[in-house]
């Protein structure tokens, strides 16, 4: 949970990085949809990094309780 938190606010972080370069005139309009796409890999990139800091042997399957039905 708490990676995924993690890479959410590292990609909204970069998304301002991206405005304030538009907002300066750094990039321009096709900057802009070309940075708008790399960004969009964030958080798949950020995922397959954290994704080595996670031992499979400590993971397990989580049982699903039945609720009772209303």
């Amino acid at each position: 949970m708490g990676a995924a938190i993690a890479a959410g606010a590292v990609t909204h972080a970069v998304l301002f990085v991206g405005y304030g370069l538009f907002k300066a005139g750094v990039i321009g309009n096709a900057g802009l949809v070309v940075y708008g796409v790399v960004v969009g890999f964030t958080p798949i990139i950020l995922a397959a990094l954290a994704s080595r800091f996670f031992m499979p042997e400590l993971l397990r399957p989580v049982s699903v309780l039945s609720l009772p039905r209303v």
